[in-house]
């Protein structure tokens, strides 16, 4: 297990030793920092629960981890004026 607050990125490789899959990890404050950053008003922050009908697992995820925190992030902002 890697700390929330681990930055490395992520990397799966193949059998031959090739990148097959990566993750660039950010912890929440890092998305609305650059949201801010960027000149945008926050208005509001989602982070949907696991769907209890979805028994499904993708690497990782699945309902036994979604359980405990989400998967998925969805900010919404507006540039002002």
């Amino acid at each position: 297990f890697k700390s929330y607050f681990d930055r490395r990125p992520y990397v799966e490789l193949d059998d031959q030793g090739r990148v097959e899959y990566t993750e660039h990890h950010r912890t929440v404050g890092d998305h609305i920092a650059q949201v801010l950053a960027a000149g945008f008003v926050l208005d509001g922050l989602i982070e949907p629960e696991w769907p209890e009908d979805n028994p499904h697992e993708w690497g990782g995820w699945g309902p036994v981890r979604g359980a405990l925190l989400p998967g998925t992030l969805i900010l919404s902002a507006h540039l002002p004026g």
